[in-house]
């Protein structure tokens, strides 16, 4: 009897233990239920739904669109502006690149145009002697000099008559 006895306590000592854990179980199955349920009025449903509407906003791509397809599309105009030439003698790269060319080409020409002067005027002083050259400025300079001192006199004439 004592042995029933002990095998009884025993099973008491389990069966209110069990008990014990169950009602631990079922209070952590009620906070549980405060955090997520099933009808989504729990706090981290809250949070999850604020999170998924974050998201949403994101990767919006028509009407009030995300800050991702914003970026994707002044990604795609920026790249737009800059696109290459198919082939060197196409103008059908993006407005930066055309203008570039544009401006390039002036470059060029300007640089053309000074070596042909540079060659004009090198030829053109071929075996020139500076000294002589001053005589020639000097000199038609008073020529000028004169020549502007005669209208001055005819301008004068014909104001007083």
């Amino acid at each position: 009897m004592a042995t029933l006895q002990a095998t009884t306590a025993v099973c008491q000592a389990n069966v209110t233990a069990l008990g014990t854990r169950i009602l631990r179980a079922d209070a952590q199955i009620a906070e549980l239920e405060g955090l997520s349920n099933a009808g989504g009025t729990g706090t981290l449903d809250e949070a999850a739904a604020l999170r998924l509407a974050d998201w949403t906003d994101y990767g919006l791509t028509t009407g009030d669109k995300g800050p991702a397809q914003l970026a994707a599309d002044e990604l795609a105009a920026a790249t737009s502006a800059v696109a290459p030439r198919t082939s060197a003698s196409t103008t059908d790269g993006g407005a930066l690149t055309e203008a570039l060319a544009g401006k390039q080409k002036l470059w060029d020409d300007a640089i053309a145009a000074m070596g042909v002067a540079e060659g004009n005027l090198t030829t053109a002083l071929d075996g020139a002697v500076l000294a002589t050259l001053r005589a020639s400025v000097v000199s038609a300079t008073s020529d000028w000099d004169g020549q502007e001192a005669a209208l001055v006199l005819l301008k004068g004439t014909q104001t007083a008559a």
